[in-house]
Formats: C-alpha cells, sequence, structure tokens
C-alpha cells in the first residue's frame, strides 16, 4: 500500500512489516540494563506491577482509617460528666464513642467537647 499526495512525488510504503518501537522500551534499552525489546518489556511490566502494588497498598492503607480507642467512661472529664444525669451515666458502656451518647445529651455538649470524644466514624 501506497501514499501518494497530489503534485508532489512522494510515496511512502506501509507495510505489515513495520515494526515500532515505544518510546519506554527506548528510553530502558538507552539505559544499558537491558540488552533488547523484550528485555524491556519484561522490565517495564515488572515496574507496572510494583506500581500497582504500591497503589494498591496506599489505597487499602488509606480506607483503613485510624480508629481511636473508645472513652473509657471512669475518665470522662468532669464538665462531660456533669451533662449526664445518673441515670445515662449508667446506661453508657465502660467504654463508649461518640455515637454511644443520646442525641439530647449530645446537643448540650460544646464542640470543643464532642470533638474531644472518639467517633466510629472518624
Amino acid at each position: 500500500m501506497s501514499v501518494e499526495f497530489p503534485g508532489e512525488k512522494y510515496t511512502k510504503n506501509i507495510g505489515a512489516n513495520t515494526s515500532k518501537t515505544s518510546a519506554m522500551v527506548k528510553w530502558i534499552m538507552k539505559t544499558g540494563l537491558v540488552k533488547d525489546k523484550t528485555q524491556a518489556n519484561i522490565a517495564l511490566l515488572v515496574i507496572a506491577v510494583i506500581f500497582l502494588g504500591i497503589s494498591t497498598s496506599l489505597f487499602i492503607d488509606s480506607n483503613s482509617a485510624v480508629r481511636l480507642n473508645p472513652m473509657d467512661k471512669n475518665s470522662i472529664p468532669e464538665e462531660v460528666r456533669l451533662q449526664f444525669s445518673e441515670k445515662v451515666f449508667t446506661q453508657l458502656p465502660e467504654k463508649f464513642y461518640l455515637e454511644d451518647i443520646p442525641s439530647n445529651i449530645l446537643n448540650k455538649l460544646s464542640p470543643e467537647i464532642i470533638e474531644s470524644i472518639p467517633s466510629k466514624n472518624r
């Protein structure tokens, strides 16, 4: 197959056996670490697998959020403790999260105190 442009005497044969080498393969070969295209392709595949592994581990680590330990009922600051009635306080488990506090009491707490209580969702 050939391509001809009108008005010019330029012809380029495009054959099925034309082998194009990617820029990455050429770059790997220029480093001298590999000797031919096959080794360069293998090296690129190994690099891709390494980066895929690193990306996967970073993604998994970012999704496993650091969970704070629940608050111990006996270590509640006094200003927070005063917000609870004795009945509500006794109903709290020994170790609790922000979500374990009834909403009517939670609404009375200041934002600073709310931030100091560990949450299951943070």
